[in-house]
């Protein structure tokens, strides 16, 4: 394995542990995973929120899609523009491994807060 992938999974695999150590259950939550990928980290925060109400936001089209298969309610979009949902929609927001692929990380940031 490549040092650069090594290393890549190393942080991939520690920010999930982090961020699943400050998930906290509520099954009355709306969760967001934004630059969800194909869901399964999705679903797996969700099923450590307890929540049923789980939607991603992502730009590749077959991600999309398998995230839709996995029962994620997904929206297409490019995050270097606005979201395409509502202000306050949500009481999770998760974007692990995505700032740093975006141009326009002010309105990535309002619109997430």
């Amino acid at each position: 394995m490549k040092p650069s992938v090594k290393l890549y999974n190393s942080v991939d695999h520690s920010n999930r542990k982090t961020i699943l150590g400050l998930t906290e259950y509520n099954k009355a939550a709306k969760f967001l995973d934004v630059g969800c990928s194909s869901g399964e980290f999705t679903k797996e925060v969700a099923a450590k929120i307890g929540t049923k109400e789980v939607y991603g936001i992502e730009l590749m089209e077959d991600l999309v899609q398998s995230s839709r298969d996995k029962g994620i309610i997904t929206y297409q979009a490019n995050l270097n523009k606005e979201f395409p949902i509502e202000n306050e929609s949500f009481d999770f927001v998760c974007a692990n491994q995505v700032i740093e692929h975006l141009l326009e990380t002010d309105i990535f940031i309002r619109k997430a807060y």
